[in-house]
């Protein structure tokens, strides 16, 4: 799904409301930092941001306005490992590169991937998606 990335509250309080969301002072808040540009959120980073910028949220808001974003389709979650999750504001087809050391995800250009020998499927059954998480560590320094 193609996005227009927006931090305008007009046009996030009306992508809220086109996705049946209603669009309370904190969604909008927090959709604003969401949604401007490509980028991938923990709720922790997300809870930084927000009060960085001076928004006043708990964080039982932030893991609910997450579940709901993702729930309606804004966001994609991406669970790396069974602690570490993200919320991804990127909806199109891509694949992730996750650095083990700094927790950092980022995104890897699909076309430089290719996947072969997906099983068959059940009857009536379609592709709907293929997650790769490549995870890799840095390499110390050779000592001279």
């Amino acid at each position: 799904m193609k996005r227009k990335f927006t931090s305008s509250r007009q046009e996030v309080t009306e992508l809220l409301r086109a996705h049946g969301i209603s669009p309370t002072r904190q969604r909008v808040d927090l959709g604003c930092l969401l949604f401007a540009r490509p980028d991938h959120y923990t709720a922790d980073d997300l809870y930084n941001r927000a009060r960085d910028a001076g928004i006043r949220v708990s964080k039982a808001t932030i893991y609910n306005t997450l579940g709901t974003f993702s729930e309606h389709g804004l966001l994609r979650e991406v669970v790396v490992d069974s602690s570490a999750k993200f919320y991804d504001s990127n909806l199109e087809p891509h694949q992730h590169l996750f650095d083990v050391d700094t927790g950092r995800l980022t995104d890897l250009d699909s076309s430089a991937l290719h996947i072969e020998g997906l099983p068959e499927l059940p009857a009536n059954a379609r592709i709907e998606g293929v997650d790769v998480i490549i995870r890799y560590r840095s390499r110390p320094a050779a000592a001279h």
